[in-house]
């Protein structure tokens, strides 16, 4: 039976915190009276030859807990924030999953809930802190008392790399196209003279790893299985990858979005046919399926009203019933208002709905979330819904649009 995975999410800055992972290591790994964990931390676990950053990336989506050591240094990391950020959209979708801050030095649950990204994106004070131990040792004790019931389960990793891997098995690629596939530029590995089954899991890790090039990988892989792949399996594949070059944190804050009913704007232009479905993959991967309604050009209560009630619940006449039905709806409902037209650029701010609006939708429907594209950038004058951070790099979302597009053209003239 395999060890449960437990990464560690640290600050190596001083002496005192090294001291204490260590300990916390030796502690987790030892296997007597059947505690005993895969222990995934940087310090111990990755080579000189290893890419650090992409084997983190893996073990965040493959461990079945995190336990964030959070010291005044670890406060100011920007590893520690975008690690912690990352496994909260995890726990919030899969209960299994373990996130256990452990409050050191002279932080406190007000300095986590105060901080500009531990606190007001990640939101640590929704989840476990281990607080109240007189020393390292009794610290030690408690952490591994909590985590002793720890189960392996199957990870997001898992989940979405698993189907990946095993379509691509059942293809006969030869070892020629294996090869190719796994000298891609942006995958960063090299071809052994390893089996075929592990050549196709390194070519799938190598995927999965970099996931602002996951598209691009893909683009350059189906060329050299054209003659090996069908349209429908292609096309799995692609609706697998298309999600996860998006910002975990952004995922993080559409999902406090949708607890807190707060309108949300995107710096997105591809709202309706792209974006929208990526920001949703990323923060739902599964097994929940959002529900997604274009208001149009709509800015009228009334006009709203008609398109949520006959999009959600379009085989239900009466009004009434459909109003008591789409209550009921129990997915998240995310309600697009695509961005200005661009011979409107003048008078952007104006073309948005305005918060009147926003606020009455929010009151009727509290189960409907808002997403305002407002195009590449997000006007300063604009300031009723709340910036999905981290906003989109200019030019990222487009990019990402072309990569998915050429695979998708691609797949359709097989």
């Amino acid at each position: 039976m395999k060890s449960p995975k437990v990464f560690i999410s640290h600050s190596s800055k001083t002496d005192q915190d090294l001291a204490l992972l260590d300990k916390v290591c030796d502690a987790l790994e030892q296997k007597d009276n059947n505690i005993g964990f895969e222990v995934l931390v940087d310090r111990r676990t990755i080579q000189p030859d290893d890419l650090w950053h992409t084997c983190i990336n893996e073990w965040m989506y493959e461990c079945d807990a995190v336990v964030v050591l959070l010291s005044e240094a670890a406060m100011q990391s920007l590893w520690v924030q975008f690690e912690a950020t990352f496994m909260s959209v995890r726990r919030r979708n899969d209960s299994n999953v373990r996130l256990i801050v452990v409050l050191l030095e002279n932080v406190t649950d007000q300095t986590v809930k105060e901080h500009p990204f531990l606190g007001q994106v990640a939101h640590l004070n929704d989840f476990q802190f281990l607080r109240d131990y007189k020393d390292e040792q009794e610290l030690i004790d408690k952490l591994t008392d909590t985590l002793k019931d720890l189960c392996p389960q199957p990870s997001p990793f898992e989940e979405l790399d698993e189907p990946f891997r095993e379509i691509l098995s059942k293809i006969d690629i030869n070892d020629r196209v294996l090869e190719t596939a796994l000298n891609l530029p942006q995958c960063g590995v090299r071809p052994r003279p390893w089996s075929k089954r592990r050549r196709v899991d390194m070519l799938v890790r190598a995927i999965f790893r970099e996931p602002r090039q996951a598209l691009s990988n893909f683009r350059l892989l189906l060329k050299g299985l054209a003659l090996k792949i069908d349209r429908h399996t292609a096309e799995i594949l692609l609706d697998i990858l298309k999600s996860i070059w998006v910002h975990a944190e952004a995922a993080a804050n559409l999902i406090e979005a949708i607890k807190r009913n707060e309108p949300v704007a995107i710096n997105c232009t591809k709202l309706e046919n792209f974006t929208e479905k990526c920001y949703a993959g990323r923060a739902w991967p599964f097994p929940a399926k959002p529900r997604f309604i274009s208001a149009g050009a709509s800015r009228d209560f009334e006009q709203v009203k008609s398109v949520l009630l006959g999009s959600a619940t379009p085989k239900v006449l009466d009004p009434e019933q459909a109003e008591d039905y789409f209550y009921k709806i129990e997915e998240p409902i995310l309600l697009m208002f695509p961005p200005p037209e661009p011979e409107e650029a003048q008078n952007v701010v104006d073309t948005f709905p305005d918060k009147f609006l926003l606020d009455e939708i929010k009151g009727k429907y509290p189960n409907v979330t808002i997403l305002l594209a407002t195009g590449s950038k997000i006007p300063d004058t604009l300031h009723y819904p709340i910036p999905l951070k981290p906003l989109l790099e200019e030019g990222d979302e487009l990019e990402q649009f072309r990569y998915y597009s050429e695979s998708k053209t691609y797949i359709e003239d097989m």
